[in-house]
């Protein structure tokens, strides 16, 4: 059984927000596998900087807290559509070694830990996979092995800490240990996956605790008020089934986005300040207009939606006034703002 380890007075963190209810408030956690202090308490700093920033997306690290005991030494630039330029290392610490697979039209790298530690070393491999982008697995490895058998041998030989991620693992470096450690952010398609953290000590190389985002995933749709949940569910079925839609499967994707998005209005509505909608609330009204014509189905989902609009921006400004302790004006706004995005988040009509 895994426990709760509590990390001096800000593992568990709320926002200050005046007269807000301190039992619903998101939580971060740290959960104790072979504890190490500065590194997780460093990596719940990350997280929590994530959490209570603007990035759309926890697991898009665009920014680095200044007081941390440990730096970036490699990172994901961004949208990995680079054709194998995606992380950025830094390279006193890290060698960039070109696989030269000549049984690939894609050749990638590893990244390789210079300096040993403990008679092991870090090593990520990157994988050409499609058009979505490449993927991840990051390996500890005895010291003794180079550099070419490594890359000959990664799938046999070596066992993966971490494999075949989307989201590369990020490598950091503690300035005044050295050491060198490493975290998972999860998967893209994990609403607020928790975080794994992983370092080379005496006792080798282990998962040294988790990072727990609370509520979690399965949690967040009991959050929201009814009104709002169920035009979630109108709105989801305005999308159709979403299947057999070869490479792009554009449903899937969207109906991504929109998870993220839900989970983003419970918990962290500020992150939907910077994220852009495809259409205009006039363009997604009309075109709804249009198809709601198609079929009498359509036409009465079309009804649904935009007669339980109304309850349910004024049902979300409620739980704003009360769970982040917003003024009525305040909260108002806000509900207004990110209702409308969440609800364009659904359609990408033709411009």
């Amino acid at each position: 059984m895994r426990r709760i380890f509590l990390l001096s007075a800000f593992i568990i963190f709320f926002p200050q927000l005046s007269n807000a209810s301190q039992d619903s408030l998101p939580k971060l956690k740290i959960i104790d596998n072979n504890i190490d202090r500065d590194l997780c308490g460093d990596a719940f700093k990350i997280a929590q900087a994530q959490f209570f920033s603007n990035n759309f997306f926890i697991y898009r690290i665009t920014d680095f807290p200044n007081a941390l005991e440990s730096s970036p030494i490699l990172i994901a630039s961004g949208d990995d559509i680079s054709g194998g330029n995606a992380l950025k290392e830094k390279s006193y610490i890290l060698e960039k070694i070109s696989k030269n697979n000549k049984d690939s039209n894609y050749p990638r790298s590893i990244y390789w830990q210079k300096e040993p530690t403990h008679n092991l070393r870090f090593v990520v491999d990157e994988n050409a996979f499609g058009w979505r982008g490449d993927q991840y697995t990051l390996f500890v490895i005895d010291s003794s092995i180079r550099p070419s058998e490594f890359i000959s041998n990664t799938k046999k030989d070596f066992t993966p800490i971490v494999e075949d991620s989307w989201n590369p693992p990020q490598l950091m470096y503690q300035k005044n240990s050295g050491r060198i450690w490493a975290f998972s952010v999860g998967e893209p398609y994990v609403i607020l996956s928790d975080w794994d953290i992983y370092s080379i000590n005496t006792d080798g190389a282990k998962k040294r605790c988790s990072i727990a985002f609370q509520p979690n995933a399965k949690n967040i749709a009991s959050l929201l008020p009814t009104s709002v949940k169920n035009l979630a569910k109108f709105l989801d079925e305005t999308l159709g089934r979403g299947k057999n839609e070869g490479t792009l499967h554009p449903t899937t994707r969207i109906r991504l986005d929109v998870m993220h998005t839900w989970a983003n209005v419970a918990l962290r509505p500020w992150s939907l300040s910077n994220r852009v909608a495809y259409n205009s609330r006039e363009q997604v009204d009309q075109e709804l207009k249009k198809w709601s014509h198609k079929a009498k189905s359509f036409n009465q989902l079309y009804r649904s939606i935009y007669k339980l609009y109304p309850k349910a921006e004024n049902d979300l400004a409620s739980y704003y006034k009360r769970e982040f302790g917003k003024s009525d004006e305040e909260a108002k706004v806000l509900a207004k703002e990110v209702l409308d995005k969440a609800f364009r988040m659904h359609f990408v009509f033709s411009k």
